[in-house]
């Protein structure tokens, strides 16, 4: 049985692991995007939890996915479950940080892939809010092997949008002080700042 967006009600979003195996065969797979949300656990200050990169990444794509099922009624956008692994070397030092190496990011994302592909999905967004090189190296390397084997059109849109300068231009300039870190997931979304609203705009065409 297909699910379209006319079927889903109440601004709900549809969850890969909440499907069975007959509901995603039945998926139209050149109509079909699937969202991966993926960052790690690691420390962010002694205010906020080791979860923020991933409850960011989970929420912006669970949020774009409802605006989308609105202005693209014709397509079908399916949200997998939050891989809560990624690099983060730089603050392993702290208890809570979890980081894994860059090789096992590319397996993870390309296990993952691979086994879209394999089934016949073609379009696979990677949605990631911890912007550490390594482990968008390990993504894209990922993407890749992914790509070159099943020819899947896989897309991470945050790490472009990040390193073009966009985003330390907007956001408020609060020096090294980690105390004073905001992220917009931890905000009532009518109360996100103007650049978190633009750089959701920016990532997910929005």
């Amino acid at each position: 049985m297909k699910t379209k967006n006319s079927e889903i009600k109440n601004n709900q979003v549809l969850l890969f692991e909440e499907m069975n195996w007959k509901q995603i065969e039945a998926q139209d797979k050149d109509k079909t995007v699937l969202f991966l949300p993926i960052s790690p656990l690691e420390e962010h200050g002694p205010h906020l939890p080791v979860g923020t990169d991933l409850i960011t990444a989970r929420d912006a794509t669970r949020e774009a996915i409802k605006i989308l099922q609105q202005k693209k009624p014709d397509l079908s956008f399916i949200l997998l479950p939050a891989v809560p692994l990624g690099y983060s070397k730089i603050t392993s030092d702290f208890p809570g940080t979890i980081s894994v190496d860059v090789k096992t990011i590319k397996n993870i994302v390309c296990s993952i892939g691979s086994s879209l592909g394999r089934h016949g999905f073609k379009y696979l967004l990677i949605c990631t809010y911890h912007m550490d090189l390594g482990h968008l190296k390990g993504i894209y390397a990922g993407m890749k092997k992914t790509t070159d084997t099943y020819g899947m059109n896989i897309y991470e849109p945050s790490g472009p949008y990040y390193f073009n300068k966009e985003v330390e231009k907007r956001e408020p300039k609060l020096g090294f002080d980690t105390t004073k870190e905001v992220h917009g997931c931890f905000r009532k979304l009518p109360d996100l700042p103007a650049s978190t609203k633009r750089m959701m705009k920016t990532m997910f065409w929005l």
